[in-house]
């Protein structure tokens, strides 16, 4: 997990982003910390960015509203990233098994 400023440096607007993250090389999240918000503010850097859960392609270098239901966190994906070339659903549910795996063992 990095501050977006490590992967962005000479992007100034992430210089005091401190709401969003990147997790590895592909992932964004963006969680919500106010009470009973349903949506957020994201800035996305530079380049092409997908909402994990739907697909929706996002050009970088804008901040835009996005939803937050209460049932996830948001999450993109930077594209270019095998990760995503797999697809979203087969991601899905290989994180899906890998998250059950992990909460057996607790």
């Amino acid at each position: 997990m990095r501050a977006m400023v490590m992967d962005y440096s000479n992007d100034e607007k992430t210089y005091d982003i401190d709401d969003q993250f990147m997790f590895g090389p592909a992932f964004m999240a963006c969680p919500v910390h106010k009470y009973k918000a349903r949506e957020r503010k994201v800035y996305f850097p530079s380049g092409v960015w997908y909402d994990f859960y739907s697909g929706k392609c996002i050009q970088g270098g804008t901040a835009m509203d996005v939803d937050a239901p209460y049932e996830r966190m948001p999450l993109f994906v930077r594209a270019g990233n095998p990760v995503y070339e797999r697809g979203a659903e087969r991601l899905n549910r290989l994180c899906l098994r890998r998250c059950r795996r992990l909460l057996h063992l607790i």
